[in-house]
């Protein structure tokens, strides 16, 4: 099975792209720029993924994603993170100048234990997700302890890593298609057709706590292919 290195912070990148600039896009970030993100001490790793559309996917102008492994949020304040975006190289100022871009750093809250190891796949399964705070603890109970179990158990389900948003960068600010959703849950995937199976339909069914839940939760939905690496995560020149 393939793994990653994982840390307790996710850097994580949303991008509109859109389809004469996509070409570029991708060759400067696989050819240059994730390599320049991975060479900061801290960055553990990265991902890139597309967007697929399909029958769980929520509307979205975002059509690519980045997923950073961090070992804790110190990365994001160093010297060497901060000259990618003070010192951008011409290549990044030709590319990516004027895209629209959502970043935001989550922490892992679940498992509570985190492994040095997370088991990965070609493809994720991507849940944004907000709750009342009336509902909080029952949204948390709900996840945990029902809905959780009942995804891993699905067949083609690799792992799975729930995070809370603990900040945007200033420069950004919070984006207005993040600021609803504080929670993420990223489930592995070992194909894009786990979707599409009975098994996986059926870890989906409300339960009598979900139906009380009712619409004090709601959940942004997306599913991913990776595109770089071709497998595994990208951990340094």
């Amino acid at each position: 099975m393939t793994e990653q290195a994982i840390g307790d912070v996710l850097l994580h990148l949303r991008w509109t792209v859109p389809d004469d600039r996509v070409p570029g896009f991708e060759a400067w970030y696989d050819q240059e720029h994730l390599g320049d993100m991975v060479d900061v001490p801290g960055i553990l790793g990265g991902r890139r993924f597309a967007r697929i559309g399909n029958a769980y996917s929520s509307p979205s102008e975002f059509n690519f994603l980045t997923l950073y492994q961090l070992a804790g949020d110190g990365p994001l304040s160093s010297d060497e993170y901060n000259r990618l975006s003070t010192d951008p190289s011409p290549w990044t100022l030709e590319v990516a100048m004027g895209l629209d871009l959502s970043r935001t750093v989550f922490e892992q809250i679940r498992p509570v234990e985190r492994e040095p190891k997370h088991p990965v796949g070609p493809a994720i399964f991507h849940v944004l997700m907000r709750a009342d705070a009336a509902v909080e603890d029952d949204f948390t109970r709900w996840y945990d302890e029902e809905h959780l179990p009942a995804m891993l158990a699905v067949p083609g389900v690799l792992g799975a890593r729930r995070f809370h948003a603990v900040a945007d960068d200033a420069g950004f600010g919070v984006h207005p298609a993040q600021a609803d959703f504080p929670y993420l849950a990223v489930y592995e995937l070992e194909s894009l057709d786990v979707v599409g199976t009975a098994e996986f339909r059926a870890a989906g069914k409300r339960t009598p706590l979900r139906e009380r839940l009712g619409d004090s939760i709601a959940a942004h939905v997306q599913t991913y292919r990776q595109v770089f690496p071709e497998s595994g995560a990208y951990e340094g020149r």
